[in-house]
């Protein structure tokens, strides 16, 4: 199982920490974060920064982007993806009225897991376990996710609106 995600604010309880540790310990699975390296409210990206060494400690990669303020919103958790507004905070999960889009295609995740931790561009993340990763442009990226679902088929599903 592998999780990858790209999100703005990132403000796991203690609860989600275990299971983002359980995906890698229990299930030899993968967890991929980049978050930000700076924001308009301080408290967010401290916030962030206190989980690290619980999830690095669970093997997770961390990265933080440090070009400018990002405002991204991707999971890929193995063949789904959700993009949407909400953050990866209690905020966002309780509080808030907050939208996140379900695509279960197995080549959309891969290409954005592949754009998102190994794309190219001018842009860096300052990598706190393994060094400099290459960055992701969210407009690329999203107009990915759309120019790829386009033209699917829409198959009927027995799920309706949810939050996550």
């Amino acid at each position: 199982q592998s999780i990858s995600m790209i999100e703005a604010y990132f403000a796991p309880n203690w609860g989600m920490l275990r299971r983002l540790g359980r995906v890698i310990r229990r299930r030899q699975g993968s967890v991929q974060i980049i978050t930000a390296s700076r924001s308009d409210n301080k408290t967010t990206v401290a916030a962030a920064r206190h989980c690290y060494k619980r999830l690095l400690n669970y093997g997770a990669e961390i990265s933080e982007y440090t070009d400018q303020k990002l405002h991204t919103k991707l999971i890929v958790v193995d063949d789904v993806t959700y993009v949407g507004s909400a953050n990866f905070d209690m905020r966002s999960l309780y509080i808030n009225a907050e939208i996140m889009m379900r695509i279960e295609d197995s080549a959309l995740a891969e290409k954005l897991r592949s754009y998102a931790f190994h794309g190219k561009g001018a842009h860096q993340y300052a990598n706190i376990h393994t060094g400099i990763n290459p960055p992701l442009d969210t407009r690329q990226a999203v107009a990915l996710a759309v120019s790829l679902s386009l033209n699917a088929p829409i198959p009927d599903h027995r799920f309706g609106v949810f939050r996550m």
